[in-house]
């Protein structure tokens, strides 16, 4: 098959590889414009892992940005090394600067020693202590993440099969519920360039441009509500090209309303660390506390 544009052979997306690449960055940069993602002077920071996602991202918003890069390391054995190792040659390369924290150093365990001696499941652990650690870097302006199209639509709905409605507002190519103001003092405003393109349009841009990256999953994420529902949503996306899109625009003209609705006066604080909290402990603390009740451990987060 010829490509759309040109005479040359398709290879993603009924385009070849020259007219792929440059509707790819076309598609990323006008996310950024059309929802005003980013702000001439401001600080980037990436929430990097190594993998497809978090390279790409890295590299398109470095291409015109001054950005850094902030992994947390989980401390999952045969699986993150190899892809903080992609990661860490892709910076050097880059002249990007990284910084590497640990769940490990900063909450006493690995997840790796925490879901082998609880019953605590790993992504409901994992997602509370790496949203408590980005949000701590208070050295830029927005962190940009490598949410894609599939997982905006998997968040959509599985938040609509939990009833958590409330939750739905916080979700966005520009995430939050809390104005600017006050936000401003207590979260770093996160940021998905990549909020429209697919999961294998990436895959493939990452292959095109030789980064490397592995295409493995977490060893974990066949136990979470997540991974059962984007086994429903791509054999539905599969029978019927294009449901994700529908499902993410079709949100978008519900969103304002939603952001409206369930939008926060006021933001609480951690009575132990000062972060923000809706009760008097905020998750982070909350999970440290589980944790070290399960295991026996005496470590101060």
């Amino acid at each position: 098959m010829k490509c759309k544009k040109c005479k040359q052979k398709a290879v993603v997306s009924g385009l070849c590889k020259d007219h792929f690449v440059k509707s790819f960055e076309r598609r990323f940069y006008d996310c950024i414009a059309k929802y005003k993602l980013i702000k001439k002077k401001d600080k980037i920071l990436v929430a990097a892992s190594g993998g497809k996602d978090s390279i790409v991202l890295l590299y398109l918003l470095s291409k015109k940005y001054k950005v850094k890069a902030l992994a947390i390391d989980e401390g999952i054995h045969g699986y993150r090394e190899q892809t903080l190792k992609v990661l860490k040659e892709f910076c050097e390369k880059n002249e990007i600067e990284l910084t590497i924290k640990t769940l490990k150093k900063e909450f006493g365990y690995s997840l790796d020693q925490i879901i082998k001696k609880t019953k605590l499941r790993a992504c409901t652990v994992c997602g509370i202590l790496r949203r408590y650690l980005l949000n701590k870097d208070r050295s830029c302006d927005v962190i940009a993440t490598g949410h894609n199209l599939d997982d905006e639509a998997q968040s959509i709905l599985m938040n609509v099969l939990k009833n958590q409605i409330e939750l739905l507002a916080r979700l966005g190519p520009k995430t939050g519920v809390i104005p600017k103001k006050i936000a401003k003092k207590h979260f770093i405003q996160r940021i998905k360039p990549m909020y429209f393109i697919p999961e294998r349009e990436i895959m493939a841009y990452a292959v095109i441009k030789k980064f490397g990256v592995s295409f493995t999953e977490c060893p974990y994420a066949y136990d979470s509500f997540r991974s059962s529902v984007l086994e429903g949503l791509n054999l539905i996306e599969n029978k019927n090209p294009g449901t994700k899109m529908n499902i993410v625009k079709n949100f978008l003209s519900e969103l304002p309303n939603l952001k409206q609705k369930y939008k926060q006066g006021r933001v609480g604080q951690c009575s132990r660390c000062r972060e923000p909290a809706n009760k008097q402990l905020c998750s982070a603390c909350q999970m440290a506390d589980r944790m070290k009740k399960l295991l026996k451990a005496r470590k101060p987060l």
